[in-house]
Protein backbone atom coordinates (compact mmCIF):
# COMPACT_ATOMS: atom_id res chain seq x y z
CA UNK A 1 0.00 0.00 0.00
CA UNK A 2 2.78 2.18 0.62
CA UNK A 3 4.21 1.92 -2.94
CA UNK A 4 0.45 2.94 -3.88
CA UNK A 5 0.66 5.53 -1.85
CA UNK A 6 3.89 6.87 -3.46
CA UNK A 7 2.47 6.17 -6.87
CA UNK A 8 -0.55 8.50 -6.51
CA UNK A 9 1.21 11.05 -4.54
CA UNK A 10 4.49 11.50 -6.98
CA UNK A 11 2.18 11.41 -10.11
CA UNK A 12 -0.04 14.05 -9.06
CA UNK A 13 2.32 16.32 -8.08
CA UNK A 14 5.13 16.02 -10.77
CA UNK A 15 3.77 16.64 -14.18
CA UNK A 16 6.08 15.37 -16.91
CA UNK A 17 7.33 17.51 -19.81
CA UNK A 18 7.15 15.50 -23.03
CA UNK A 19 6.83 18.12 -24.98
CA UNK A 20 6.96 17.84 -28.73
CA UNK A 21 5.83 18.98 -32.06
CA UNK A 22 6.06 17.93 -35.34
CA UNK A 23 6.94 20.48 -37.94
CA UNK A 24 8.26 19.87 -41.57
CA UNK A 25 9.91 23.21 -43.25
CA UNK A 26 7.16 25.46 -43.94
CA UNK A 27 4.18 23.15 -43.15
CA UNK A 28 2.64 22.67 -39.64
CA UNK A 29 1.84 19.15 -39.13
CA UNK A 30 0.82 18.42 -35.21
CA UNK A 31 -0.65 15.17 -35.01
CA UNK A 32 -2.79 13.03 -37.47
CA UNK A 33 -6.06 13.91 -38.24
CA UNK A 34 -8.46 14.91 -35.60
CA UNK A 35 -5.95 13.61 -33.04
CA UNK A 36 -4.68 17.30 -32.25
CA UNK A 37 -6.11 19.34 -29.21
CA UNK A 38 -7.75 22.12 -31.42
CA UNK A 39 -10.35 19.09 -32.77
CA UNK A 40 -11.45 18.16 -28.94
CA UNK A 41 -14.40 20.70 -29.40
CA UNK A 42 -15.44 17.75 -31.76
CA UNK A 43 -14.41 14.81 -31.19
CA UNK A 44 -15.00 14.28 -27.22
CA UNK A 45 -18.00 12.22 -25.93
CA UNK A 46 -18.66 13.64 -22.40
CA UNK A 47 -18.79 10.36 -20.70
CA UNK A 48 -20.62 9.58 -17.31
CA UNK A 49 -24.62 10.90 -17.89
CA UNK A 50 -24.99 11.46 -13.92
CA UNK A 51 -22.02 13.27 -14.45
CA UNK A 52 -21.96 15.03 -17.29
CA UNK A 53 -25.68 16.66 -16.31
CA UNK A 54 -23.63 18.31 -13.20
CA UNK A 55 -21.37 19.90 -15.66
CA UNK A 56 -18.78 16.64 -15.71
CA UNK A 57 -17.53 18.35 -12.07
CA UNK A 58 -17.88 15.21 -10.09
CA UNK A 59 -13.92 14.08 -9.76
CA UNK A 60 -14.70 14.84 -5.64
CA UNK A 61 -17.58 12.75 -5.85
CA UNK A 62 -17.77 9.11 -4.73
CA UNK A 63 -19.95 6.66 -6.95
CA UNK A 64 -19.88 3.75 -9.66
CA UNK A 65 -17.06 2.59 -12.44
CA UNK A 66 -18.69 5.53 -14.22
CA UNK A 67 -17.21 8.21 -11.76
CA UNK A 68 -13.79 6.16 -12.29
CA UNK A 69 -13.56 7.58 -15.60
CA UNK A 70 -12.53 11.42 -13.63
CA UNK A 71 -11.30 10.07 -10.83
CA UNK A 72 -10.23 6.17 -10.28
CA UNK A 73 -10.54 6.93 -6.34
CA UNK A 74 -13.92 8.09 -6.85
CA UNK A 75 -14.96 4.25 -6.96
CA UNK A 76 -16.20 2.75 -4.26
CA UNK A 77 -18.51 -0.48 -5.40
CA UNK A 78 -21.03 -1.97 -2.79
CA UNK A 79 -21.70 -5.82 -4.74
CA UNK A 80 -21.39 -6.22 -8.10
CA UNK A 81 -22.96 -3.62 -10.45
CA UNK A 82 -23.37 -3.44 -14.35
CA UNK A 83 -22.98 0.09 -16.07
CA UNK A 84 -24.60 0.48 -19.44
CA UNK A 85 -24.84 3.94 -21.28
CA UNK A 86 -25.48 5.56 -24.89
CA UNK A 87 -25.06 9.02 -26.23
CA UNK A 88 -25.01 10.64 -29.25
CA UNK A 89 -24.06 14.43 -30.58
CA UNK A 90 -25.45 16.19 -33.01
CA UNK A 91 -24.26 17.10 -36.90
CA UNK A 92 -21.85 20.29 -36.52
CA UNK A 93 -20.08 22.48 -39.13
CA UNK A 94 -16.78 22.64 -38.68
CA UNK A 95 -15.64 26.46 -37.68
CA UNK A 96 -12.03 25.83 -39.23
CA UNK A 97 -11.59 26.98 -43.10
CA UNK A 98 -9.39 25.93 -45.50
CA UNK A 99 -7.14 29.05 -47.22
CA UNK A 100 -5.82 29.67 -50.92
CA UNK A 101 -3.06 32.18 -50.87
CA UNK A 102 -2.41 33.74 -54.39
CA UNK A 103 0.47 36.24 -55.27
CA UNK A 104 -0.48 39.79 -55.94
CA UNK A 105 1.25 42.30 -58.53
CA UNK A 106 3.04 44.21 -55.68
CA UNK A 107 4.57 40.71 -54.04
CA UNK A 108 2.17 40.67 -51.55
CA UNK A 109 -0.60 37.36 -50.56
CA UNK A 110 -4.23 37.39 -50.72
CA UNK A 111 -5.40 35.29 -48.46
CA UNK A 112 -9.12 33.86 -49.37
CA UNK A 113 -11.16 31.77 -47.83
CA UNK A 114 -12.54 28.73 -49.82
CA UNK A 115 -16.60 27.56 -49.92
CA UNK A 116 -16.73 25.23 -46.87
CA UNK A 117 -18.90 22.38 -48.54
CA UNK A 118 -16.24 20.36 -47.00
CA UNK A 119 -16.60 21.20 -43.67
CA UNK A 120 -19.72 19.11 -42.25
CA UNK A 121 -18.80 16.81 -39.68
CA UNK A 122 -21.43 14.03 -38.82
CA UNK A 123 -20.86 13.34 -34.88
CA UNK A 124 -23.92 11.37 -34.73
CA UNK A 125 -22.36 7.96 -34.19
CA UNK A 126 -23.67 6.46 -31.32
CA UNK A 127 -21.24 5.50 -28.82
CA UNK A 128 -21.29 3.21 -25.79
CA UNK A 129 -19.50 3.10 -22.39
CA UNK A 130 -19.67 -0.60 -20.83
CA UNK A 131 -18.49 -0.85 -17.20
CA UNK A 132 -17.85 -3.78 -14.13
CA UNK A 133 -17.44 -3.11 -10.87
CA UNK A 134 -17.36 -5.41 -7.68
CA UNK A 135 -15.89 -5.57 -3.99
CA UNK A 136 -13.80 -8.58 -3.26
CA UNK A 137 -13.27 -7.15 0.59
CA UNK A 138 -14.90 -3.99 2.35
CA UNK A 139 -12.03 -2.19 1.77
CA UNK A 140 -11.22 -2.85 -2.51
CA UNK A 141 -12.97 -1.69 -5.78
CA UNK A 142 -12.27 -3.24 -8.63
CA UNK A 143 -13.80 -2.13 -12.09
CA UNK A 144 -13.05 -2.43 -15.90
CA UNK A 145 -15.05 -0.42 -18.71
CA UNK A 146 -15.07 0.24 -22.33
CA UNK A 147 -15.90 3.52 -23.83
CA UNK A 148 -15.56 5.68 -26.84
CA UNK A 149 -14.72 8.93 -25.53
CA UNK A 150 -13.48 10.19 -29.23
CA UNK A 151 -14.72 9.85 -32.00
CA UNK A 152 -15.35 12.18 -35.48
CA UNK A 153 -16.46 11.59 -38.97
CA UNK A 154 -16.85 13.95 -41.67
CA UNK A 155 -19.89 13.49 -43.32
CA UNK A 156 -18.57 14.05 -47.27
CA UNK A 157 -15.01 15.01 -48.13
CA UNK A 158 -14.73 14.53 -52.05
CA UNK A 159 -12.99 15.79 -54.54
CA UNK A 160 -13.84 17.05 -57.89
CA UNK A 161 -12.47 15.72 -60.93
CA UNK A 162 -11.63 16.99 -64.38
CA UNK A 163 -14.26 14.58 -65.62
CA UNK A 164 -17.34 16.62 -63.98
CA UNK A 165 -17.57 14.14 -61.49
CA UNK A 166 -16.82 13.75 -57.56
CA UNK A 167 -15.04 10.56 -55.51
CA UNK A 168 -16.18 10.70 -51.88
CA UNK A 169 -14.00 10.01 -48.76
CA UNK A 170 -15.60 9.97 -45.11
CA UNK A 171 -12.93 10.73 -42.63
CA UNK A 172 -13.26 8.90 -39.73
CA UNK A 173 -11.82 8.74 -35.91
CA UNK A 174 -12.71 6.74 -33.13
CA UNK A 175 -10.70 6.04 -30.15
CA UNK A 176 -11.61 3.00 -28.11
CA UNK A 177 -10.85 3.06 -24.50
CA UNK A 178 -10.11 -0.20 -22.15
CA UNK A 179 -9.64 0.75 -18.83
CA UNK A 180 -9.09 -1.07 -15.44
CA UNK A 181 -9.59 0.22 -12.41
CA UNK A 182 -7.67 -0.34 -8.66
CA UNK A 183 -9.45 1.29 -5.43
CA UNK A 184 -8.35 1.10 -1.48
CA UNK A 185 -10.32 2.48 0.89
CA UNK A 186 -8.68 3.83 4.16
CA UNK A 187 -11.45 5.28 6.61
CA UNK A 188 -12.09 8.50 4.73
CA UNK A 189 -9.56 8.50 2.27
CA UNK A 190 -9.78 6.45 -0.94
CA UNK A 191 -6.88 5.65 -3.42
CA UNK A 192 -7.07 4.71 -6.79
CA UNK A 193 -5.15 3.76 -10.09
CA UNK A 194 -6.37 3.47 -13.57
CA UNK A 195 -4.60 1.65 -16.21
CA UNK A 196 -6.00 3.05 -19.62
CA UNK A 197 -5.38 1.42 -23.12
CA UNK A 198 -6.57 3.66 -25.89
CA UNK A 199 -6.66 2.57 -29.50
CA UNK A 200 -7.18 5.03 -32.15
CA UNK A 201 -8.60 3.91 -35.38
CA UNK A 202 -8.58 5.97 -38.36
CA UNK A 203 -9.76 5.31 -41.81
CA UNK A 204 -10.04 7.28 -45.21
CA UNK A 205 -7.71 9.69 -43.64
CA UNK A 206 -7.21 12.87 -45.82
CA UNK A 207 -4.21 12.83 -47.98
CA UNK A 208 -4.50 14.72 -51.00
CA UNK A 209 -3.38 14.14 -54.59
CA UNK A 210 -4.47 10.26 -54.03
CA UNK A 211 -7.73 7.74 -54.53
CA UNK A 212 -6.17 5.48 -51.47
CA UNK A 213 -8.44 4.74 -48.87
CA UNK A 214 -5.55 5.48 -46.18
CA UNK A 215 -6.70 3.67 -42.96
CA UNK A 216 -4.54 2.70 -40.02
CA UNK A 217 -4.65 2.30 -36.12
CA UNK A 218 -2.64 2.71 -33.35
CA UNK A 219 -2.38 1.88 -29.64
CA UNK A 220 -1.08 3.67 -26.51
CA UNK A 221 -0.87 3.42 -22.94
CA UNK A 222 -1.02 5.32 -19.58
CA UNK A 223 -1.53 5.03 -16.14
CA UNK A 224 -4.24 7.53 -14.26
CA UNK A 225 -3.82 7.76 -10.45
CA UNK A 226 -6.17 9.67 -8.27
CA UNK A 227 -7.06 10.60 -4.61
CA UNK A 228 -10.12 10.98 -2.43
CA UNK A 229 -10.97 12.49 0.55
CA UNK A 230 -14.51 12.52 2.49
CA UNK A 231 -15.31 13.59 5.52
CA UNK A 232 -19.20 13.72 6.89
CA UNK A 233 -20.94 16.19 3.75
CA UNK A 234 -17.55 17.08 2.30
CA UNK A 235 -15.30 15.45 -0.07
CA UNK A 236 -12.09 16.93 -2.21
CA UNK A 237 -10.32 14.70 -5.01
CA UNK A 238 -7.53 15.16 -7.51
CA UNK A 239 -6.34 12.89 -10.24
CA UNK A 240 -3.62 12.96 -13.18
CA UNK A 241 -3.86 11.51 -16.38
CA UNK A 242 -0.28 10.80 -17.34
CA UNK A 243 0.65 11.77 -20.83
CA UNK A 244 1.30 9.36 -24.01
CA UNK A 245 3.65 9.50 -26.77
CA UNK A 246 3.81 7.72 -29.83
CA UNK A 247 4.98 8.42 -33.40
CA UNK A 248 1.99 7.93 -36.26
CA UNK A 249 2.77 6.43 -39.47
CA UNK A 250 -0.22 7.75 -41.39
CA UNK A 251 -0.52 5.14 -44.94
CA UNK A 252 -1.43 2.08 -45.42
CA UNK A 253 1.20 0.09 -43.21
CA UNK A 254 3.45 -1.34 -44.96
CA UNK A 255 2.37 -0.75 -48.78
CA UNK A 256 3.21 2.96 -48.24
CA UNK A 257 3.76 5.59 -45.81
CA UNK A 258 2.77 9.46 -46.57
CA UNK A 259 4.11 11.25 -43.12
CA UNK A 260 5.33 10.57 -40.21
CA UNK A 261 4.59 12.32 -37.27
CA UNK A 262 7.20 11.63 -35.27
CA UNK A 263 6.90 11.76 -30.65
CA UNK A 264 3.18 13.02 -30.82
CA UNK A 265 2.20 14.03 -27.17
CA UNK A 266 -1.59 13.25 -26.06
CA UNK A 267 -1.17 16.14 -22.89
CA UNK A 268 -1.29 14.87 -19.30
CA UNK A 269 -4.25 16.27 -17.63
CA UNK A 270 -4.70 17.37 -13.61
CA UNK A 271 -7.61 18.20 -12.52
CA UNK A 272 -9.16 18.94 -8.99
CA UNK A 273 -12.30 19.22 -7.77
CA UNK A 274 -14.63 19.32 -4.25
CA UNK A 275 -18.40 18.60 -3.52
CA UNK A 276 -20.55 19.80 -0.62
CA UNK A 277 -23.89 18.07 0.24
CA UNK A 278 -26.65 20.29 2.30
CA UNK A 279 -28.97 18.23 3.24
CA UNK A 280 -30.37 17.01 -0.30
CA UNK A 281 -28.56 19.57 -2.53
CA UNK A 282 -25.18 18.46 -3.59
CA UNK A 283 -23.34 21.26 -5.12
CA UNK A 284 -19.61 19.97 -6.95
CA UNK A 285 -16.86 22.45 -8.96
CA UNK A 286 -14.11 21.15 -11.07
CA UNK A 287 -10.75 22.38 -12.65
CA UNK A 288 -8.62 20.19 -15.58
CA UNK A 289 -5.42 21.64 -16.29
CA UNK A 290 -4.56 19.84 -19.75
CA UNK A 291 -0.71 20.52 -21.12
CA UNK A 292 -1.63 20.85 -24.30
CA UNK A 293 1.51 23.21 -25.29
CA UNK A 294 3.34 19.48 -25.07
CA UNK A 295 1.53 18.56 -28.10
CA UNK A 296 2.78 21.64 -30.21
CA UNK A 297 4.98 24.37 -28.82
CA UNK A 298 2.03 27.33 -29.66
CA UNK A 299 -0.77 25.52 -28.29
CA UNK A 300 -2.36 27.44 -25.16
CA UNK A 301 -2.73 25.18 -21.92
CA UNK A 302 -5.84 24.71 -21.21
CA UNK A 303 -7.46 25.47 -17.95
CA UNK A 304 -11.34 23.83 -18.02
CA UNK A 305 -13.97 24.82 -15.75
CA UNK A 306 -16.76 23.00 -14.46
CA UNK A 307 -19.32 23.45 -12.11
CA UNK A 308 -23.16 21.51 -11.36
CA UNK A 309 -25.94 20.60 -8.92
CA UNK A 310 -27.66 17.69 -7.99
CA UNK A 311 -31.14 17.97 -5.82
CA UNK A 312 -32.66 14.80 -4.30
CA UNK A 313 -36.64 15.39 -4.86
CA UNK A 314 -37.24 11.65 -3.05
CA UNK A 315 -38.54 10.15 -5.70
CA UNK A 316 -35.81 11.18 -8.38
CA UNK A 317 -32.76 13.21 -8.68
CA UNK A 318 -32.58 16.72 -11.05
CA UNK A 319 -29.37 17.91 -12.64
CA UNK A 320 -27.85 21.31 -13.67
CA UNK A 321 -24.17 22.79 -14.67
CA UNK A 322 -21.99 24.26 -17.00
CA UNK A 323 -18.53 23.59 -18.68
CA UNK A 324 -15.96 26.22 -19.67
CA UNK A 325 -13.87 24.50 -22.07
CA UNK A 326 -11.65 27.01 -23.85
CA UNK A 327 -9.65 27.04 -27.17
CA UNK A 328 -5.96 25.96 -27.37
CA UNK A 329 -4.77 27.55 -31.19
CA UNK A 330 -5.99 29.62 -34.01
CA UNK A 331 -3.52 29.23 -36.88
CA UNK A 332 -2.00 27.33 -39.85
CA UNK A 333 -2.62 23.39 -39.78
CA UNK A 334 -1.43 21.89 -42.79
CA UNK A 335 -3.40 18.52 -44.35
CA UNK A 336 -0.73 15.83 -45.77
CA UNK A 337 -0.48 15.51 -49.76
CA UNK A 338 0.76 12.70 -51.86
CA UNK A 339 2.94 13.11 -54.97
CA UNK A 340 1.21 13.11 -58.49
CA UNK A 341 1.37 9.67 -60.22
CA UNK A 342 0.07 11.13 -63.46
CA UNK A 343 0.96 14.01 -66.05
CA UNK A 344 -1.44 17.18 -65.70
CA UNK A 345 -3.90 16.35 -68.94
CA UNK A 346 -5.17 13.08 -67.25
CA UNK A 347 -8.83 13.67 -67.16
CA UNK A 348 -9.11 11.95 -63.79
CA UNK A 349 -6.45 14.30 -61.97
CA UNK A 350 -7.83 16.90 -59.58
CA UNK A 351 -6.45 20.11 -58.75
CA UNK A 352 -6.18 20.43 -54.30
CA UNK A 353 -7.91 24.13 -54.43
CA UNK A 354 -6.18 25.20 -51.04
CA UNK A 355 -2.63 25.60 -49.07
CA UNK A 356 -3.75 25.20 -45.56
CA UNK A 357 -6.20 24.69 -43.00
CA UNK A 358 -6.93 27.98 -40.98
CA UNK A 359 -7.98 26.58 -37.29
CA UNK A 360 -10.02 29.70 -35.95
CA UNK A 361 -11.05 29.91 -31.90
CA UNK A 362 -13.41 27.85 -30.69
CA UNK A 363 -14.21 28.62 -27.52
CA UNK A 364 -17.54 26.40 -25.63
CA UNK A 365 -19.49 27.05 -22.99
CA UNK A 366 -21.66 24.30 -22.54
CA UNK A 367 -24.93 24.42 -20.34
CA UNK A 368 -25.85 20.81 -18.61
CA UNK A 369 -28.68 19.36 -17.13
CA UNK A 370 -30.30 15.71 -16.55
CA UNK A 371 -32.17 13.31 -14.08
CA UNK A 372 -32.00 9.77 -12.68
CA UNK A 373 -35.16 8.06 -11.64
CA UNK A 374 -34.66 4.52 -9.73
CA UNK A 375 -36.33 2.00 -11.07
CA UNK A 376 -37.72 -0.77 -8.48
CA UNK A 377 -36.12 -3.69 -10.43
CA UNK A 378 -32.57 -2.39 -8.94
CA UNK A 379 -32.09 -0.66 -12.04
CA UNK A 380 -31.19 3.65 -12.49
CA UNK A 381 -32.05 5.15 -15.19
CA UNK A 382 -30.30 8.62 -15.86
CA UNK A 383 -30.71 10.85 -19.06
CA UNK A 384 -28.28 14.16 -19.70
CA UNK A 385 -27.60 16.45 -22.00
CA UNK A 386 -25.29 19.14 -23.00
CA UNK A 387 -25.52 22.44 -25.38
CA UNK A 388 -23.44 25.00 -26.54
CA UNK A 389 -24.62 28.04 -25.84
CA UNK A 390 -21.35 30.05 -26.63
CA UNK A 391 -22.46 29.81 -30.88
CA UNK A 392 -19.15 28.64 -31.76
CA UNK A 393 -18.73 24.89 -32.21
CA UNK A 394 -22.81 24.49 -31.75
CA UNK A 395 -22.46 21.01 -30.11
CA UNK A 396 -25.46 19.02 -28.65
CA UNK A 397 -25.02 15.49 -26.73
CA UNK A 398 -27.02 13.72 -25.31
CA UNK A 399 -26.92 10.88 -22.63
CA UNK A 400 -28.75 7.67 -21.43
CA UNK A 401 -27.86 4.98 -19.15
CA UNK A 402 -28.77 2.17 -17.12
CA UNK A 403 -26.71 1.59 -13.57
CA UNK A 404 -27.91 -2.33 -12.80
CA UNK A 405 -27.71 -3.79 -9.07
CA UNK A 406 -27.21 -7.38 -9.96
CA UNK A 407 -26.89 -8.58 -6.28
CA UNK A 408 -30.21 -6.51 -5.27
CA UNK A 409 -31.83 -8.54 -8.26
CA UNK A 410 -30.67 -11.31 -7.23
CA UNK A 411 -31.93 -10.52 -3.54
CA UNK A 412 -35.60 -9.64 -4.91
CA UNK A 413 -36.05 -12.53 -7.05
CA UNK A 414 -35.47 -14.53 -4.16
CA UNK A 415 -37.60 -13.47 -2.15
CA UNK A 416 -40.97 -15.90 -1.64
Amino acid sequence: MKAILLIVVSSLILCPLMGTNSNDGDGVFIAPDYLASFYDYYTLNWLNTRSLGMGNSTVGVVGGIQNALLNPASLRARGLKVYVEAHIKDNVREKNHYIKEEEQLDGSLKRIKLPDERNYLDSNIPAIHLGLSYSPRENISLGGSFSMPQMVRYNLFGRFLKTGAYYDRYPTMINYQTMLTFNKHFYSLNLGLNAIMNYYSFSDVRVENTYDRVSFGEALFSFQPGILYQHHNFSIGATYKLPAERTFEVGNIPAKIYHKYEDVTLPGQLELGAAMRFQNYLFSGAVNYEQTSDQYEEFDDRVTVKMGADIDMEQFYVRAGFIYFPQVYSGRHDVISGERLTGADNPFEFDVQYDYLEVVESDMLLLTAGFTYPLPQGVDFSMGAAADISGNVGLFQLSVSFDIKIEQIIRESRRP
